[in-house]
């Protein structure tokens, strides 16, 4: 486990894995039933979605579905009738399951101004109750998405393993928490170690305090993942975020666990909002090669790296192929499908920078946090604009500094140098040559590519895109 330094928020992080060492965890919220309008109005507090959601939340207990359907949006209307409102809240609620007190409550960002709250209630015996509901953020106090869902029971299950595992955290007994482990974590995280994280981060001045909002999730290859978010350090109003990712198959086996800070409410002012890009970029990568944007965009569900002002607009881009990222178990650098592809000049350039001679990291296992970008090549493509290309092959690279470069010229080859878990390329323009904490990052677009099979005469990529230079 990274230990919590100002020094962290300068490196690349690495993709997160099943590993102990994981620090980048996504929690998403379920789909809403009506797709909600957009609004340039000023978002919603915290305070005022929760105080929304109970007050719905309410009309459901009482089984209220006229008054609730009166709180719609006319999107929302056009979507349910108040009729099959009323026999959805009677499936749910009766006398014999009726909606008890909140449990969590969440208010999560949906995109479009459209803020949610996600409220987990008692309910039955053997699972509790899952309501969401989405605000506009007008002074109408109108639903504009809702949904019910109860947890399964395989949710269910892992919830309660998983407050169980946090409460152990809460207690700092390392020796009960690491008998839980898999023999693969175990190997990787002695109990030594994992004891001292465990007191020198919960402190008598920063201990684990009350739970404020906990989700399930699957991760990878079958594994299920749990995730809270607990008071932590009253003083500083910072809390502490606990992903604990159990094995597959139903076991209650720690496979990944991870403790950090969570990040203030809003990323950093970004100083360069509004940039016009003068370099005209191609994507950095070989013709007819498709990558996939594993972190890219403007807010923290998109990409991680807007919290971290020298890569806030960077991309991590990686090769996948039915949902996966390599083939076989994924143990080797070879196995991934990103591992070797050719690194190409995005534009004309100048080289200014290379490291060639650092080790490729086994893949899950071992990372460099002393040199982030690991070999990697920076590029002066003039007009102060500056391209980071990291985590490059081990004795791939086939400029040095002083080339003038052209867009696609094979710069070196894809590897797992660095701050890094699995074989990808991290990318984005900067202000001055050297990475380090005092250089800012640039928006980027590219120009004449396509965007999951459809052509962009000019775009600037999100996760979850599928991208291909002509």
């Amino acid at each position: 486990m990274h230990r919590f330094t100002d020094d962290f928020r300068r490196l690349l992080c690495p993709l997160s894995r099943k590993s102990f060492f994981s620090l980048c965890v996504a929690v998403t919220a379920g789909s809403l039933c009506a797709a909600a309008p957009s609004f340039a109005q000023t978002p919603l507090s915290d305070e005022i979605v929760k105080a929304r959601g109970r007050s719905a939340a309410n009309l459901i207990a009482r089984r209220d579905s006229a008054a609730l359907f009166a709180r719609f949006t006319p999107e929302m209307v056009r979507a349910i009738s108040q009729e099959q409102l009323r026999g959805l809240i009677e499936q749910v609620i009766s006398d014999q399951t009726p909606l008890g007190s909140p449990i969590t409550e969440t208010v999560r960002e949906q995109g479009g101004g459209i803020r949610a709250y996600v409220g987990e209630y008692r309910w039955r015996a053997d699972r509790n109750l899952y309501l969401t509901f989405a605000f506009s953020p007008d002074a109408t106090d109108k639903i504009a998405g809702m949904r019910i869902r109860p947890a399964d029971e395989r949710e269910a299950a892992v919830r309660k393993l998983g407050r169980d595992t946090v409460a152990l955290i809460a207690a700092k007994n390392g020796k009960a928490l690491f008998a839980r482990f898999t023999p693969e974590l175990a190997a990787k995280v002695p109990e030594s170690t994992l004891q001292s994280v465990l007191d020198s981060t919960l402190t008598s001045n920063s201990p684990l305090g009350v739970v404020v909002s906990d989700d399930v999730e699957p991760a990878e290859d079958g594994y299920i993942r749990y995730s809270a978010v607990h008071r932590w350090r009253k003083e500083a109003k910072q809390n502490l975020s606990v992903a604990v990712t159990f094995e597959a198959g139903g076991s209650n086996r720690i496979a990944g666990l991870a403790l950090r800070p969570e990040l203030p409410q809003k990323p950093p002012t970004d100083p360069k909002a509004g940039y016009k890009q003068k370099a005209r970029l191609m994507l950095p990568f070989a013709p007819g090669d498709e990558w996939y944007v594993a972190w890219g965009g403007g807010t923290r569900v998109q990409n991680y790296h807007v919290d971290y002002p020298n890569q806030r607009h960077a991309l991590d881009l990686l090769v996948r192929k039915e949902g996966k990222t390599h083939s076989g178990e994924g143990k080797e650098t070879a196995d991934y499908y990103a591992w070797g592809r050719q690194i190409a000049a995005p534009a004309p350039g100048t080289v200014v920078g290379v490291v060639d001679n650092l080790p490729d990291n086994k893949p899950g296992v071992t990372t460099d946090t002393r040199n982030p970008a690991g070999n990697h090549v920076v590029l002066d493509l003039g007009s102060g604009e500056y391209a980071l290309l990291a985590h490059l092959q081990k004795g791939s690279v086939r400029v040095k500094v002083g080339d003038a470069v052209k867009p696609g010229d094979v710069l070196g080859l894809c590897g797992n140098s660095g701050n890094s878990t699995e074989p990808h390329l991290h990318f984005h323009l900067q202000d001055r040559p050297k990475f380090t904490g005092d250089a800012v990052s640039l928006p980027v677009s590219f120009s004449a590519y396509s965007v999951n099979g459809k052509k962009a005469e000019r775009g600037s990529p999100v996760r979850g895109q599928y991208l291909k230079q002509p």
